[in-house]
């Protein structure tokens, strides 16, 4: 632990170091992730950050579940990353990458700045009185960030470093559940592992060069087959050759955001019950595969420094997506949207890696009460139908690779069924050319579906049902649910 300096009220320099502290927790958070996405990952959680540990303190933290009875494995992989970082410093590409995401990131924060909430300002004062930290207004702060950023260099890190990682004034922490079966880390197991590391022969990180486009080819604008005015909203619709219909309101409310979401009909319910967990899981799992030519570390490193926010949905009725950009990354969202259509990708390695990871996690949060609470009252509510799943060891097994694969390649196969809604603060011209090159070129089937009623009805009468458990704090929660049949309309919505 390191005391902060107490010399009065921040200076420039001091707001320089602050981001010297947010760069380096950012690379290192990127190279935990890229290791726990290949092979077998040593733990299922880590963490090393430098920041603030209590009031006038600051200190450098290492932090990690392990995966049951690998806490030697999980504990020497982390220690490793951080050696590597303290003996090699990080890459050009690295500082860079993080470097434009805290632009970018401010860039919005700067146009949206008449949203700023009293929250904000007031924790901005709050850290002025108990800590000294300075509160510039956003404009002054907006400035300093990209006078700041570039002074900041590789050699910053490695000077940081040596002060951060001493043998002195260091504390380790083990603590975990009890029980037949369970090894926790020793004191001189621990001290063996530290010292080990030290001494071990490292490598340094390699960064990989990055492609110049997310789309390997640009596909070409496709024509409009139908357009037409919806006064009432104030918006347009566009048909497209493929089938697919966009509607798109211009609105200048949010000046930095552009919202789209999509959907069409069927999502899970049509696939069997054995289906359940694979399609439960299909769109978490998707997106740690990553699309096109990018694996789910490149596709995050090509996306570092734009404002894009994208979900994919695999609903009960319906699948879909949900995505925000600002509109200067507009483009790149709607060439993503594009490649979760026409090139999706199975990592299996990546697959195998993530499920490994939950099985840890999932071992952690069975006995959880609240977690046996919410399964119980899942499984009561839905009359206890077989679609009804716990996540649980049993789940996570029956989670198929090739089930996910031939699901989503059913769901997100064409664009003629799909309804796209885009609202937000870009020219209609633009988002129409946009429109037309990458949703146009999504692929057509000329089908149109719908869901299937697989009967999950709540159960008829008034039900109770009363769950014992084991308590060290003794604690009663009350849950009433009722049901009532109501015409569907925007009244009782």
């Amino acid at each position: 632990r390191n005391r902060k300096t107490d010399d009065g009220p921040e200076t420039f320099m001091g707001y320089r170091e602050r981001y010297i502290h947010e760069l380096f927790n950012s690379m290192m958070s990127q190279r935990i992730e890229e290791l726990l996405q290949k092979g077998e990952p040593p733990f299922a959680f880590g963490m090393i950050n430098y920041g603030d540990f209590e009031r006038g303190y600051e200190a450098l933290s290492v932090a990690l579940i392990p995966n049951s009875n690998q806490e030697e494995l999980g504990f020497n992989a982390l220690m490793t990353e951080l050696e590597r970082a303290k003996r090699f410093g990080f890459t050009q590409g690295e500082l860079d990458r993080s470097k434009a995401e805290i632009l970018s990131q401010w860039e919005k924060y700067y146009k949206e700045r008449d949203k700023i909430s009293n929250e904000e300002y007031i924790q901005e004062y709050i850290g002025n009185y108990l800590e000294g930290d300075a509160y510039p207004s956003t404009e002054f702060a907006y400035q300093a960030v990209q006078v700041i950023l570039p002074t900041i260099g590789l050699a910053d890190f490695t000077q940081h470093l040596s002060t951060w990682m001493t043998d002195q004034n260091r504390v380790l922490v083990i603590q975990g559940p009890e029980g037949e079966g369970i090894e926790h880390l020793s004191e001189a197991a621990s001290m063996a592992i530290l010292e080990a590391v030290a001494s071990a022969e490292i490598e340094p990180y390699e960064d990989e060069a990055l492609a110049e486009s997310l789309v390997s080819t640009e596909p070409s604008p496709v024509a409009i087959v139908n357009e037409k005015k919806l006064e009432i909203l104030d918006a347009v619709e566009w048909t497209l050759e493929n089938g697919a219909r966009v509607i798109f309101r211009h609105a200048a409310y949010e000046k930095d955001q552009i919202q789209i979401r999509a959907y069409s009909k069927g999502g899970s319910s049509l696939y069997g019950d054995e289906d359940v967990p694979s399609t439960d899981m299909l769109t978490s799992l998707i997106q740690m595969y990553g699309v096109g030519d990018f694996d789910a570390m490149g596709l995050q490193k090509m996306l570092t420094g734009k404002n894009i926010s994208l979900q994919l949905s695999l609903r009960n009725l319906s699948e879909g997506l949900n995505g925000t950009a600002s509109p200067k990354d507009m483009e790149a969202m709607m060439q993503l949207i594009y490649l979760y259509f026409n090139q999706p990708r199975f990592d299996r390695e990546a697959h195998n890696a993530i499920l490994t990871r939950y099985m840890a996690m999932v071992e952690n949060i069975n006995n959880n009460p609240q977690k046996v609470m919410g399964d119980s009252l899942n499984l009561i509510m839905t009359d206890y139908h077989p679609r009804t799943r716990i996540l649980d060891e049993e789940f996570l097994q029956d989670i198929s690779f090739e089930r996910i694969e031939k699901v989503y390649r059913d769901r997100f196969a064409d664009a003629s069924d799909f309804f796209f809604v885009i609202v937000g603060n870009m020219e209609e011209e633009e988002v129409k050319e946009l429109a037309q090159k990458y949703i146009g070129s999504i692929g057509d089937l000329d089908r149109s579906e719908t869901w299937i009623d697989r009967k999950v009805y709540e159960p008829e009468g008034v039900v109770e049902k009363t769950i014992p458990m084991s308590l060290s704090t003794p604690k009663a929660n009350v849950n009433i649910l009722i049901k009532q049949e109501m015409p569907y309309n925007p009244y009782n919505q």
